[in-house]
């Protein structure tokens, strides 16, 4: 932690010394402010503002992906950062979740005094929803960190179709439900095939055109 603690006005720069003492890593406080003073007038005014600072691990790795995305490639960061004052060998492990294609990702990397990497991959949410990701870990000689879980948003259409066979006599009623569950609009082309030495005596077995997020096509 800093030794002192510098603020500048109209005057100038001031500093004042910290009386804090080192943390634990991986912990959490807050420093609270409280300004007093008076304008040319004499008219008193008091300003309050705080800050939480964390202390990071030696090494620290942070697990970021976009919020909401409307992209199929959605594009994962692993940003490891070496606050000490020595080179490291640093070995990282990821998991990709099931819904995703499920795998381990493993890496080995070199990062020099004050530096920072960034690993990247991609993953391709199958359906529209909300996703977590598990926790990343980055494993030194003398430490472990781990990340955050991120989660993020997938936007896009997704169609489902489903056939409604009903029998009559000597005919067969066909409906064909087209449905968009995603929370995106699409384009949408549908056909039915016919089997051989059958005739369609009624309606159009195909249908095209747009689907709004939630509507349905009927067709028969």
């Amino acid at each position: 932690l800093p030794d002192h603690f510098s603020i500048t006005d109209i005057s100038g720069e001031r500093s004042f010394q910290s009386i804090i003492t080192r943390q634990p890593v991986n912990s959490t406080f807050s420093i609270n402010a409280r300004l007093e003073f008076q304008d040319y007038f004499r008219n008193s005014h008091i300003i309050e503002t705080g800050k939480d600072i964390t202390i990071t691990p030696e090494i620290s790795i942070i697990k970021r992906v976009p919020a909401d995305t409307d992209d199929e490639n959605v594009p994962v960061q692993l940003v490891i950062y070496n606050s000490g004052k020595i080179n490291r060998s640093v070995s990282i492990r990821d998991t990709i979740p099931e819904e995703l294609s499920a795998k381990p990702l493993e890496w080995e990397i070199n990062i020099g005094p004050k530096n920072s990497t960034t690993l990247e991959y991609i993953v391709t949410p199958p359906m529209p929803g909300l996703y977590f990701l598990p926790s990343a870990t980055a494993q030194w000689d003398g430490g472990t960190s781990t990340s955050k879980r991120p989660k993020f948003t997938m936007h896009m259409p997704y169609i489902t179709i489903t056939r409604e066979v009903e029998y009559n006599e000597s005919k067969t009623f066909v409906t064909l439900i087209t449905t968009n569950v995603g929370d995106r609009p699409a384009q949408v082309k549908v056909s039915d095939n016919i089997q051989s030495g059958q005739q369609v005596s009624g309606g159009i077995p195909a249908w095209s055109g747009k689907l709004e997020s939630g509507e349905t096509n009927r067709i028969s």
